[in-house]
């Protein structure tokens, strides 16, 4: 009876083991990002996305502010089971991981903002009922469905991620923030010359772009025993993204000398702008190879393509209709999305991105007029103010059916 008791206790615990570990994997990047986002002050908290689709669960997400610094065990929690060690050892750089990943994503929403997708999704959850007996399980956002699926969007945005990371955690290394990282030493082994050398704080690329593979890569390795074609992809374009800070270092210098005749410089090996970044992996999604998985790799799906190198982004699937909304591939659809009519639009007629009759996908739109009040003729005034006067502007307003 005791024996049969005990095998109960032990059958009990491996099921909530097991639901626990598969609670995790259902929990996507995005979605525990997103959550640090909510509990920590961040510079990028204007992120944001409307849709009508959207959870309520999602809104009052949005709203959730918590004025004590949480916890270092909540917020290693958020993340998965396989990242929650590095969270651990390395818990100061985790502010910098949650900046750099919002870092990647404001990237990418400026630098799709006026076509059909917009890179937004990254704060609505899909999910199923929540029932009393059955709360909702840790969920996956529109934006961790869309990475998921391996299409040229979700290349792109798995690369920017990644430099994000990689960026912010290389330039929180440069102020001291980490024990374990600082300034990069190996620049001084770089020839310098008679017009410059090498002082100051060079940012240590080299150990930022380790830590962002060591903490994203973690999950795909894992499943790539499974998920050999999807997991491999996404490796090679968190690779690309760090690559493309990696290849965007440039020198920067300070000038020294009488007058500032610049007799000498002073030089560090700087990050570049992260926008710099954002229009070279913008570039390289206009050229992404579609890929498939033959004998235990992966390879150009049409022949006889060149084979693609480390700076390419790769996909397995083709961009979906991005015009519908579509929870299965991530899509919010254009519906509700304002728009320009091409008559406003200061743009030649060729070029239609942000015009309704592009965004609405044939659908057609709606005006509607309204009056709004801003600031105008500002003057300066000795010394130190600037007056306004309040203005009343006419606004007309399109927004896609």
């Amino acid at each position: 009876m005791i024996l049969c008791h005990t095998n109960m206790i032990i059958q009990s615990m491996l099921v909530l083991i097991l639901r626990f570990i598969a609670e995790t994997y259902s929990s996507g990047l995005v979605f525990s990002m997103y959550q640090l986002q909510q509990i920590s002050s961040n510079k990028y908290n204007h992120l944001s996305d409307s849709d009508p689709t959207s959870n309520p669960e999602s809104s009052q997400n949005q709203q959730m502010t918590i004025n004590n610094s949480p916890s270092k065990t909540v917020i290693c929690q958020t993340f998965s089971l396989h990242q929650r060690k590095l969270c651990h050892q390395h818990f100061r750089l985790m502010e910098s991981v949650v900046n750099g990943f919002l870092l990647g994503l404001n990237e990418c929403q400026f630098q799709f903002a006026d076509q059909i997708w917009n890179c937004k999704g990254h704060n609505l959850t899909i999910g199923g009922h929540r029932t009393k007996s059955k709360p909702r399980k840790k969920g996956k956002t529109y934006l961790d469905k869309l990475v998921s699926k391996g299409t040229p969007e979700a290349a792109y945005v798995s690369s920017v991620i990644s430099a994000g990371v990689a960026h912010q955690v290389t330039k929180a290394c440069s102020k001291g923030v980490h024990d374990s990282c600082g300034c990069d030493r190996t620049i001084y082994d770089t020839p310098e010359s008679e017009r410059f050398k090498w002082s100051g704080c060079s940012h240590n690329i080299h150990f930022g772009a380790a830590f962002t593979r060591q903490f994203l890569d973690v999950p795909d390795k894992i499943r790539v025993s499974k998920k050999p074609e999807k997991a491999l992809t996404k490796l090679h374009n968190n690779h690309v993204g760090r690559q493309a800070v990696i290849m965007k270092m440039a020198k920067k210098c300070k000038c020294h000398g009488v007058s500032g005749s610049c007799e000498m410089k002073t030089c560090i090996r700087a990050l570049p702008d992260f926008r710099v970044v954002g229009d070279l992996l913008k570039s390289r999604f206009h050229k992404a190879m579609q890929v498939h998985f033959v004998d235990s790799r992966l390879i150009p799906r049409y022949w006889p393509s060149r084979m693609f190198t480390d700076n390419d982004l790769i996909y397995l699937l083709k961009s979906p209709n991005y015009c519908v909304h579509n929870p299965h591939f991530g899509s919010l659809g254009t519906q509700g999305r304002k728009c320009a009519e091409m008559s406003l639009l200061e743009k030649k007629p060729e070029e239609t991105r942000g015009s309704c009759e592009e965004l609405c996908c044939g659908r057609g739109h709606k005006k509607r007029t309204f009056s709004r009040v801003e600031q105008c003729h500002c003057k300066f005034h000795w010394c130190c103010d600037v007056k306004c006067d309040q203005c009343r502007k006419d606004v007309i307003e399109a927004v896609c059916d």
